[in-house]
């Protein structure tokens, strides 16, 4: 673990914002955690859309076979269709995630402010798309409710 000593954040005479010796290697561990998350979201990625492929031709091929369950098909082909969607939105925040990972690594090793801001840019991005997904799910979420309680208050549920 690294220990701050002094202020990471420092002012200079000429007003342009210094990272000391301990920030810099605390900012190039946080990069190289987040390369190592960005290559495991781009291996879950790979694994999913693999097992969709695998789930695609289980649905189209499987129901020559007598004796197959139909739930079993209607469940893959579900699983095969969904699983391209999830990936197209899963996809995004792992670039980014890992582009300022790139970009961090480059800054701490060169110690450059300007590529250091950069940087920051990058995550930026990374949060800001994941709080708007965070927002449109809970939306999501909040419309499912709402439509769920208004066909429980109206019966729709009952036999």
């Amino acid at each position: 673990m690294i220990e701050l000593t002094h202020p990471v954040m420092t002012e200079q005479q000429d007003q342009q914002p210094h990272l000391a010796q301990d920030g810099w290697e605390a900012y190039h561990a946080a990069a190289k955690w987040a390369r190592f998350l960005a290559w495991i979201g781009f291996a879950l990625l790979a694994i999913m859309l693999f097992a969709a492929v695998w789930a695609l031709r289980l649905a189209y091929f499987t129901p020559r076979i007598q004796g197959i369950n139909k739930d079993m098909i209607s469940m893959a082909m579900y699983f095969g269709w969904s699983s391209p969607v999830i990936a197209m939105l899963y996809i995004f925040p792992v670039w980014l995630l890992y582009r300022f990972s790139r970009t961090a690594i480059r800054a701490s090793r060169q110690k450059d402010i300007g590529v250091l801001r950069d940087s920051f840019q990058r995550l930026h991005a990374f949060f800001r798309y994941i709080g708007i997904l965070m927002i449109v799910f809970l939306g999501i979420y909040l419309l499912f409710f709402i439509i769920a309680g208004t066909a429980a208050m109206l019966g729709l549920g009952e036999q």
